[in-house]
């Protein structure tokens, strides 16, 4: 591609039978250009250390169900300057259609995690939940017609709020249970099975309080591994542990 590019530079002729051929092979394929800069300001970029970074990793790593790669030149502790360009990583995805790609770099954006700097990788994920986007109905101006305001954060959808409510009440649980199995406590960890039986909770998201009832049946010492929440009559089942180390609570 680079060497072609070079060739038309200095008018040369070029053939295209090659480049046409890998053009197929990549075609369904997404992009995405993660930078320390701050798209609710008219993404002005942000300087500092990244305090915590963490790439996407776990995906699937074949064309069926998306395959992804991160090429970066930066680590935990970096630091971004003024100085050079805030790049921080360019992401690609692409699977065996547009709609795997997207999905795939859906799932990949959501597992980036950036400390110390702000990223435009909220402002990318909103980008591809965007319906035009999505069905490639793009022109140079997609972004002041999509977004004549400039950016103001992700919107939930009411799917995504639902999973984001019950997953804040099973790692809410799960961190209750982790506590309880530290040995020493006045009131011991042997004497005590939390969440046993359904309990009530509250939990506050897009500034409304959500009662919700959990069931999350842990023995002594044990963290439940399978926490079922209920509010309004549907039942949200939440698979996962609680992260130790690592900052991402992988659940489904």
């Amino acid at each position: 591609m680079c060497s072609l590019k070079v060739a038309l530079a200095m008018g040369l002729a070029c053939n295209f039978s090659k480049l046409t051929k890998i053009m197929i092979l990549i075609w369904p394929m997404i992009c995405c250009r993660v930078y320390a800069e701050d798209a609710k300001r008219d993404f002005l970029p942000s300087i500092g250390s990244l305090v915590r970074y963490q790439e996407p990793t776990g995906l699937s790593q074949d064309k069926e169900n998306g395959i992804i790669r991160v090429d970066s030149g930066i680590n935990e502790g970096s630091e971004i300057s003024i100085h050079y360009d805030p790049l921080i990583s360019k992401l690609v995805t692409y699977g065996k259609d547009r709609e795997v790609a997207i999905n795939t770099m859906k799932r990949a954006l959501d597992g980036y995690v950036i400390r110390g700097v702000t990223s435009n990788a909220d402002f990318l994920r909103s980008i591809c939940d965007n319906q035009r986007f999505m069905d490639g109905r793009l022109t140079t101006n997609f972004i002041p017609e999509e977004l004549p305001d400039g950016f103001s954060g992700h919107i939930l959808t009411d799917s995504q709020q639902n999973q984001l409510i019950a997953i804040s009440a099973a790692l809410q649980v799960q961190r209750d249970q982790q506590a309880a199995t530290i040995s020493g406590k006045v009131n011991s960890a042997s004497s005590f099975v939390p969440y046993a039986a359904s309990t009530s909770a509250v939990v506050r998201v897009a500034g409304q309080e959500i009662e919700v009832t959990v069931d999350a049946p842990a023995g002594p010492n044990e963290v439940a591994s399978t926490v079922n929440v209920t509010w309004n009559g549907n039942t949200y089942t939440v698979e996962g542990t609680m992260p130790g180390a690592d900052t991402l609570f992988n659940a489904k």
